[in-house]
Order: structure tokens, then C-alpha cells, then sequence
């Protein structure tokens, strides 16, 4: 077939010419003749038909495509010669019109022409002859084929082309003027440019002039004439609740009432929103804030470099802080091979560098891709397999009523006929995401219990006490309860490490810490403490720069850096080194210890896991008149939050319940101040009719969300750091819980406002849905949802807080604002700084710590997806692709994160990604709903909306009840079946606690700020029991009667 149509490709080609009359030029193939153009750029896929062959003839095999088109972009049909062995051969008025957009078949010959299926034009050529007719067929550009009366109606006219047209008559302006026609897609005639919608047909509209407007059976209210869009619109100010027009072919609208929010203006052509203010004002305090911004940036990056000892210094320090391969011989790191770097290609899925809670969490990350990949192959499969349509559906855009109407009825039509493509890939998503979670749970329990027989750490020695009795600082509390248990269990106990309350006294404990040790600002407690590390950065330049040697700009700055200095208490005073025994409040730092109370938690370390072991099963023991038990443990001493045991159970379940209270107030306000006027704006469009938001609009509802998901983030943030978590595990599950409630949140209230706000004004604006009835006809929600306009409005909406506000932009901005930028600051401050050197120095340049929250971000994403299904099927792959794209973002990042910039970590423990695990029932859940929803869907008339099988509350009791028992099943499951399926059996270590301390320096004892104190000050150990920072465990001296 290629062979045979090659040289006909040629000579069209070596025919074609810019301009010119059209000559004909005959084309010779094995006696058949086929009669070309051999000029023109006409253009569009048509098909050869050979119907009518001697005996004699070559037989075409099959039929074949040419591709022609015009520089205009119409539809066209090629009328060509179906027989003849060679030119002048053959009957030449059997000719067959053969489009790819058309479905009727009409020939030249009188008795089959006819003329209500189209309408041709009378050529010739330069030759006298007459070449194969060439219709110009109009069509809605969908494939679709409208009636009439039961028959096709005239959508063919002849348009003016490089050679002469001589027009029929059917397509004269008087004939479409009188006319009401279905939605034509070819504008009208000079004589009627204005299309009008008819009052009771759906989608039919007449030619008419400007001045009849809302005339002659037309909508009554659609007077205005729109030479713009070539329409006769309604009344459209916009933010106008009540809008009257003027006469009929008036360009006059008034507005009567303005819709909440709005105030009215320039005698009612205007409706001003408050919004407008809010955001101006709001625009305005961002731009001086950037100016003031950029003139401090400017007054420190041309400061002199006066510093380059102390800018070594501090990026030595850095480096020792990173995650480095550490390696120790006795209690002294080995040299600068303990520095050196992981390099980028590191698999952070398989290379436990950083304990197994690092590599889950990659895992987790990697796993979310691969879903996303899958899914949307699933569906380009489907897409490919069946129909494209699949991929338009929902997302087409119309320019003018016609083209909505048309794009309305096409889009019902097909995503009915399509909706069993759906209710597949929703059952498909559905068991792979279910199955999928359950065996990816089972691979991360394996995985975590492999990696506990494959390394000893220290909770394999270690017992915790719950309910310890009354103990006052001023006893040796740690030696009495040492032996209490050592006689008890008859088991050889390294030490006991008890938890102090000391939240009241933090600043002082700092103070004297930094006093023995120095820096302490790569510890997880400092950097809990500092916030924000840019913040850090500018209060630090406060403390160096003498404000008598500064100017006036800088004297400004300088003030502003000592009230950022005092309101967040980062760093102490110049003169704290002055007095080594004294605190900040002037006391001693012994008096200060004595006065603390324990709490009822301490930490008991054995000699061996064995001695642990058997000391747990041991009963009762007796302490101070009353009696201990030891439990196991789960948590490694990295994730001890030691300054926050003093806060009772009954004050943190207060603190939870502010924080969620807060959190929700958080989302309501920023819904109510910010959303509620952007929504009320985004309302005004129709969504109908090319009527929709430009690109300001998009851009402000971009910002908004980005603003409003980082204004939660701070809040719950603050709330939960506040909350008074014990381990840092418990911390960022709670964290992870409360940020996606106040998002989920955040997004209903938007949705459901938009949705809201689209509804009234697209009701008022006369918004027809597929079936020819108005928005405002329909009885139900189930109807409302499922109708075009309202799942376009929501999809596009959905689409645009995804994509870039929520998926993309984040994760940009993250390592611009929180690694690369407080880095590049904190280098200008410490080179052009004299004297900014030692602690000052490795503050200023301290890593930002690595959290699991990156869990909340994720999960959030997945949760948004997979509301995409209840949309219009077009909307799939333009948010699938984008949340794929994201996640490779987010998994680069964090990668680059770990192994460059990240303080040093080690994630031991399993709850945060058994937590993530759980959560992830939420979105499956969400799609068992879908399966619901569109099943249900599937079951009715296509043609009738809401006509499914379930209705109404039983529709949304169905998928509500599928969401939950889902849920609950997918949480047993996980609790009880998959510890079940992935255990590995424990193995028990030989090693000895002695030997583990010289690979893992961070103990019960070195992290607990107030033992080591008591050490020094209560004790007079010699030497104490040093605290741990990361980066200085070379400072740390061995006393292996303390377990030091």
C-alpha cells in the first residue's frame, strides 16, 4: 500500500504552489486515473473509494488518507472520481465525498445529489474541464452529526479559495438569517453577525442584527449585544448579584444589587470587591517587605571579608555535622576520613546509612511513584485501546456559545459511552492500591526487622520505668535505684538515666551545657529551639556589629536583628561565658539541679540484651516505699525529647486539643478572609462559553494556596512542637495527623465554597446542562455533581489547586528558603564579621535537621488524585502527570537533602512508617467510594442525569459506607495480618553494651542534658559524663564505671 501511494504523494508534492488558479492535473496509476490538485494548501485527512471498476482496472487495494489542509484550519471533504482506466475514461460525474469528519456519502450524478446533506461549488479549470468537486463541510469539530427534523441538516457552504468558488444559493445570508439552526460552529453572516440562543430550544440559535436581540424568540434576557464573541449576551457585571440590561441591541447593563463582598460603583456599571483592597494591601506590605529584604541583603553581601578563619572554621564544623561514613577507634574519630561524603549515587533504598526509618521512607516515596505510573498507564492503555476521547473529555474548551453547546452535548454523549472505561481503571486503581499497600507493609516490616538482628543498638539494653516515685535533685537518686534493680533482678545494670523536669529551666541548661561543651547548635533540642535557621542567621549579625560603628541604614537593621534577638531567645548574651557556675538568672547552676524534680520515667541500661531480657520479666521492684516495673522499649536515645517529660498526660491531651482548635480556626480564617472574596471573583465566570478566569486570576488562586498550605504548616508546626511529645517519633505522627487535617479541611472549605459560589452565579447566567435543561431545573446534588458545567468548574478548580499551587512550587521553594539560602547568608555573615568565630560561627552555618513529616506532603497529594476520578475523565492525566513529575522532585530533593545537608540522624523506629502505612487506607478508601459513585453512574440513562441506581442519600450512604468499612478493614489488616506475614525472628545480640557505645556515642546518658550536669556538678565524676553533639563526639571521654 506505502509502494502504490508513494508517487502519488510525489507528484502532489512537485504540484503544490503558494497561489494561484487550481489546475487539475491527471494522475495516471495502472490505467486508473485520479484527478488531483496540483495547487493550493488545502489540507485534510480524505479517503479514496473505489466502487465503480472495469475488469481491466487495477483494483486499489483498501482506501487511502492524503494529507491536505488549508492555512485557515477548516474541515474539508474531497469529492473525487471513483472510475475510469485514464483521463477522460470512465463516467466523470460519478464522484463520491468521502470526509473524515463527515458521515454522508453524496455524489454529483442528479439522482444522488442531495442537496439538505451539503452543498458544493462548480469549479474549472484552466483546461475548460471540470475537476472532482470540492465541498467545504462545517462541522462542530467533534465527529458529531446534526439532525434536523429527523434528517441532516445544511452545515456545508463554500468559502473563497486561490481559485474561483461559485457559491449555491442555499448558502446565501438571507437563508442562515432566517434560520434557527442547531449550534453552528462558523460564524455568522455580516448581515446577522450575533448569534442568538433560542428560548425554548436547547442549543439552537439564529443569525440576527445587533438590534434584535433578546427579539424574535430569543433568550429575553440575553439583550446585549457582544460583537467581541459575535453573541447576544445577558447581563454581566461582574460581582452583580441583581444585573438589568438595557433595550434590546443596547450595549447597556446596569447593576441593582451587588453580591456580598461587593460594594457598588460608577452608578452601578461596576461592582468593587473588598477583596481588592485586602489584596492590595496585601500585595503592598510584600513588596516593601521584599525592598527591606533586599537592601539587607545588599548592606551584608558588599561587607569586606574580614573573616576567613572563622569562615573555616565553621564550614569544618559543618562538614563534621553532615551524614557522614563515621568510623571511631576507642573514643577518638579517625582523622578526616570520618568526613568524607556519601556520594550522589547512593541508594538510599537499600543503604542503611542513616537507620532503616531513612530508607522507608525513600521506599514509601519511590513506591507513591511507581502507583502513579502504573495508574497512568493503566489508563493511556485504555485511552489508546478504545478511544482518545477518553483524554478530552471535560477539558475542551469553547470560544463561543455554539462551540458550548457542542462541546456540552459531545462531552455528555461520550463520557457515558465511556464511563465503563472508568468504572475499569476505578476497579483496577482500586485492588492494585489495596493489594499493593498490604504487600508493600509487609516488605517494610521485613525490612525493618532484618535490619534490628543485622545491628545492635542502644534499646537492645535498655528497660524504662513508668512509674517512678517522687525524687527531689538534691538525692543521688541514679545510684539508689542502680542498686535497687541490680539486687532485685540479680543483673548487672551499666546505669539509669531519669528524666528531669527541667522545661522551666531550659534557658539555663542551655546556658551551662554551652559552658562545658560550647556550641551545642547541632543537637536536635537546639534546633527545635531556633525555628527558623534563617532567623538564626539574622540575629547573630546583632551580637557582633557595634552599632556605634554603623550608620544609620545599618543601626535600623541592627535594631530590627536585637528585637528578632530577644522575642525568640536563640542565643544568650555577650557576657554568659563571665561566670562558668552561674546561670542566667544568677543562680548556680548546683542550686538549680538540686531544686529540679524527677518525673516518673528513667532509663535502665543493662550489660547485655540477655541481662535486659531477663530483668523484664522479673516482678515488682521495690524503691522508696514503693514499687517499679520495667517495660520494653522501642525508642532509641536520638528520639528522646528529654526537656518536654515534665508536661503531665492530662496537660498534653489539653495542648492536642488547642492545637487542633487552633488549627481549624487557622483554616476558617484564612478561608473567610482570603478564599471567600477569590471565590466570589472565580464565581462571576460561567465556565460557559469561553467564560472563564484568565491568567491573573489562576496566578492569585497559586498564590493563595501556597500561602495558605505554608500559613497551616507554621501553625501546626508551632502547635505540635508546643504540644509536649516525649519522642520525636510521637511528635512528627501527631504532626503528620494534624497538618493533614487542616489541609483536608482547608480543601473542603474551598471546594465547597467555589462550588457553592459557581453553582448561584452560573444559575443566574442561565447555564443549560446536556439535556436542555437549566443548572437551576435540577433537583438533586447527585444531578448538579454529575452535570458538565459543575465538573468542569470543580475540575478546574481541583486541577489548579494541584497543579502548581500544592505539587510543585512547595518543593521548590523548600531548598531555596530552608537549605541553600540560610547556607549562602550565614556564609556572608560569618566571612564579613570579625570575630563571628567559634559557637557564633557553627550556629550560623548549622544543617537544618531531616523530619518525617515529608510523610504529610505525600500522603496529602495522594489524597487530592484521587478526587480526580469523581471529575471528568479528562482531568486524570493533567493531575496524575504533575503528581508523578512532583514526586520525583520530592524524592530528589530529599536525597540531595540527606546526603549533603542534613545534620547527622539516625531513624530507628517503625512507628512513623507503620503510621504512613495506615493513612494511606484513607485514598483507597476514597476510590472504593469512586467505584461506588461511578458504578452507579454506569446504571442509568445515559442520557438522563442522575438516573442512576442509587439516589440520593442512598448514593451518598453507599460510598460513604464503602470509604469507611474499607478503611476499618485496611487498618485490621495492617494491625493484626501484616506483623503476622513480615516478622523475622529475632536474634538475639552477644554484644555488650561497652562494645556498642564506641560505634554509637549517642546513649541515655549523652543525651540526656541533665545527667550529664549532674554528673559534673552533683556527682564529681572524674571526668564526667560528656554530652552528646553531633560533630563533637571527639570531645566525648570514656568512664566505663559511669557507662560513659
Amino acid at each position: 500500500k506505502l509502494c502504490s501511494l508513494l508517487p502519488l504523494l510525489i507528484a502532489i508534492a512537485e504540484g503544490i504552489r503558494p497561489d494561484g488558479p487550481l489546475n487539475w492535473a491527471p494522475y495516471y496509476h495502472s490505467n486508473a486515473s485520479i484527478y488531483i490538485p496540483a495547487s493550493g494548501t488545502w489540507v485534510v485527512p480524505f479517503h479514496f473509494h473505489r466502487h465503480h471498476l472495469h475488469p481491466h482496472h487495477h483494483h486499489w487495494p483498501g482506501h487511502h488518507t492524503l494529507p491536505l489542509h488549508h492555512s485557515a484550519g477548516k474541515h474539508y471533504s474531497l469529492l473525487h472520481h471513483s472510475a475510469g482506466s485514464s483521463a477522460g475514461d470512465g463516467d466523470k460525474n460519478d464522484w463520491q465525498a468521502q470526509g473524515v469528519y463527515s458521515t454522508n456519502v453524496a455524489r454529483h450524478s442528479s439522482r444522488h445529489y442531495q442537496q439538505q446533506d451539503w452543498q458544493a461549488a462548480d469549479y474549472t479549470n484552466s483546461f475548460g474541464e471540470q475537476p472532482p468537486r470540492f465541498a467545504v463541510e462545517h462541522r462542530d469539530g467533534l465527529g458529531r452529526e446534526h439532525r434536523e427534523g429527523g434528517e441532516p441538516i445544511a452545515l456545508m457552504s463554500t468559502y473563497e479559495a486561490p481559485w474561483h468558488v461559485k457559491a449555491s444559493n442555499d448558502s446565501s445570508e438571507a437563508a442562515i438569517c432566517e434560520k434557527d439552526l442547531f449550534a453552528r460552529m462558523t460564524p455568522c453572516p455580516a448581515s446577522c453577525p450575533l448569534a442568538a440562543e433560542m428560548q425554548k430550544e436547547f442549543c439552537h440559535f439564529r443569525c440576527v442584527p445587533g438590534n434584535e436581540c433578546g427579539l424574535l424568540g430569543t433568550v429575553e434576557e440575553a439583550t446585549i449585544p457582544d460583537r467581541h464573541h459575535h453573541e447576544c449576551r445577558r447581563c454581566e457585571v461582574e460581582g452583580c448579584k441583581t444585573c438589568v440590561p438595557g433595550a434590546p441591541g443596547e450595549e447597556v447593563e446596569l447593576c441593582m444589587e451587588c453580591m456580598p463582598g461587593y460594594f457598588m460603583k460608577d452608578g452601578g456599571k461596576e461592582c468593587g470587591s473588598i477583596g481588592d483592597y485586602v489584596f492590595g494591601t496585601i500585595l503592598a506590605a510584600l513588596v516593601i517587605i521584599t525592598l527591606v529584604f533586599l537592601c539587607w541583603y545588599m548592606d551584608l553581601a558588599c561587607r569586606p571579608i574580614v573573616n576567613e578563619h572563622g569562615l573555616m572554621e565553621a564550614l569544618q564544623s559543618r562538614k563534621r555535622t553532615g551524614v557522614r561514613p563515621t568510623r571511631y577507634q576507642g573514643t577518638v574519630m579517625e582523622g578526616d576520613a570520618a568526613f568524607d561524603e556519601y556520594p550522589l549515587s547512593t541508594n538510599l533504598m537499600s543503604k542503611n546509612i542513616a537507620g532503616p526509618g531513612a530508607m522507608c521512607l525513600f521506599r514509601y516515596e519511590c513506591a507513591l511513584m511507581l502507583w502513579a505510573f502504573i495508574l497512568i498507564l493503566v489508563w493511556l492503555i485504555m485511552g489508546f485501546a478504545v478511544s482518545t476521547d477518553l483524554f478530552l473529555v471535560g477539558i475542551r474548551k469553547a470560544e463561543t456559545p455554539q462551540e458550548f453547546c457542542a462541546v456540552i452535548a459531545w462531552g455528555r454523549k461520550r463520557q457515558m459511552e465511556l464511563v465503563y472505561l472508568k468504572c475499569t481503571w476505578l476497579c483496577i486503581a482500586y485492588g492494585f492500591s489495596f493489594v499493593g499497600a498490604l504487600t508493600f507493609a509487609v516488605i517494610q516490616h521485613r525490612l525493618f526487622d532484618r535490619i534490628n538482628n543485622e545491628t545492635t543498638s542502644m534499646a537492645d539494653f535498655t528497660a524504662v520505668i513508668d512509674n517512678l516515685p517522687q525524687i527531689t535533685g538534691d538525692q543521688q537518686a541514679e545510684e539508689q535505684l542502680k542498686e535497687a534493680i541490680s539486687a532485685h533482678t540479680q543483673e548487672r545494670v551499666v546505669g539509669v538515666s531519669i528524666a528531669w523536669d527541667y522545661h522551666h529551666h531550659l534557658a539555663d541548661v542551655t546556658q551551662a551545657l554551652e559552658q562545658d561543651m560550647g556550641s551545642i547548635g547541632s543537637t536536635r533540642v537546639s534546633a527545635r529551639q531556633r525555628g527558623s535557621q534563617l532567623m538564626n542567621l539574622v540575629v547573630d549579625s546583632a551580637t557582633v556589629a557595634p552599632e556605634e560603628e554603623a550608620g544609620c541604614i545599618r543601626r535600623m537593621f541592627n535594631s530590627v536583628n536585637r528585637q528578632t534577638l530577644s522575642r525568640w531567645g536563640a542565643f544568650p548574651e555577650e557576657n554568659q561565658g563571665a561566670d562558668h557556675d552561674q546561670t542566667g538568672h544568677g543562680h548556680p547552676i548546683e542550686h538549680v539541679l538540686c531544686e529540679m524534680r524527677a518525673t516518673e520515667r528513667a532509663f535502665v541500661v543493662f550489660e547485655t540484651e540477655h541481662s535486659r531480657d531477663r530483668a523484664l520479666e522479673a516482678s515488682g521492684i521495690p524503691f522508696n516505699d514503693s514499687t517499679v516495673t520495667l517495660q520494653n522499649i522501642i525508642h532509641e536515645p536520638e528520639e528522646v525529647i528529654w526537656e518536654e517529660f515534665g508536661v503531665s498526660d492530662g496537660e498534653h491531651v489539653q495542648r492536642m486539643v488547642k492545637a487542633y482548635a487552633l488549627t481549624t480556626a487557622t483554616a476558617v480564617v484564612w478561608t473567610v478572609l482570603l478564599y471567600l472574596p477569590y471565590a466570589k471573583y472565580m464565581a462571576s465566570f460561567s465556565y460557559a462559553n469561553g467564560d472563564e478566569p484568565g491568567h491573573v486570576a489562576e496566578t492569585l488562586f497559586v498564590c493563595l494556596v501556597v500561602a495558605g498550605n505554608l500559613c497551616i504548616c507554621v501553625v501546626a508546626a508551632i502547635c505540635i512542637k508546643s504540644a509536649g511529645f516525649k519522642f520525636v517519633d510521637d511528635e512528627e505522627r501527631a504532626y503528620i495527623s494534624l497538618y493533614n487535617f487542616a489541609l483536608s479541611l482547608n480543601l473542603i472549605l474551598d471546594m465547597v465554597l467555589t462550588a457553592f459560589l459557581s453553582y448561584r452565579q452560573m444559575v443566574g447566567r442561565g447555564v443549560h446542562t446536556a439535556d436542555g435543561r437549566l443548572l437551576h431545573d435540577l433537583e438533586t446534588y447527585q444531578q448538579i455533581l454529575e452535570s458538565y458545567p459543575m465538573q468542569k468548574a470543580l475540575g478546574n478548580t481541583i486541577y489548579h489547586y494541584c497543579w502548581p499551587a500544592t505539587f510543585f512550587l512547595p518543593f521548590v521553594a523548600e531548598p531555596l528558603a530552608l537549605v541553600i539560602f540560610p547556607h549562602h547568608v550565614g556564609t556572608l555573615f560569618v566571612r564579613s564579621i570579625k570575630g563571628l568565630d567559634g559557637k557564633k560561627a557553627e550556629k550560623a552555618l548549622a544543617m537544618p535537621i531531616m523530619e518525617q513529616a515529608r510523610y504529610a506532603d505525600v500522603i496529602f497529594n495522594v489524597n487530592l488524585v484521587v478526587l480526580i476520578p469523581f471529575i471528568a475523565p479528562g482531568y486524570m492525566l493533567k493531575v496524575f502527570i504533575p503528581l508523578l513529575f512532583s514526586h520525583i522532585v520530592i524524592y530528589a530533593y530529599d536525597h540531595w537533602k540527606v546526603l549533603r545537608s542534613a545534620l547527622r540522624f539516625n531513624w530507628s523506629g517503625d512507628s512513623v512508617n507503620s503510621y504512613a502505612q495506615k493513612l494511606f487506607s484513607v485514598p483507597t478508601g476514597i476510590l472504593a467510594a469512586g467505584v461506588v459513585f461511578k458504578l452507579n453512574q454506569w446504571s442509568g440513562d445515559p442520557k438522563v442525569l442522575g438516573s442512576g441506581y442509587l439516589k440520593g442519600e442512598k448514593l451518598w450512604g453507599a460510598m460513604l459506607s464503602a470509604c469507611a468499612v474499607h478503611i476499618v478493614i485496611h487498618l485490621l489488616l495492617l494491625e493484626f495480618v501484616v506483623p503476622i506475614l513480615g516478622k523475622v525472628e529475632r536474634e538475639q545480640s552477644t554484644a555488650t553494651y561497652e562494645a556498642c557505645s564506641r560505634t554509637a556515642p549517642c546513649s541515655y546518658f549523652s543525651s540526656n542534658p541533665i545527667h550529664c550536669l549532674r554528673s559534673k556538678h552533683i556527682y564529681k565524676h572524674n571526668p564526667p559524663q560528656g554530652y552528646y553533639i553531633v560533630g563533637k563526639e571527639h570531645l566525648l571521654v570514656s568512664n566505663a564505671k559511669i557507662g560513659a
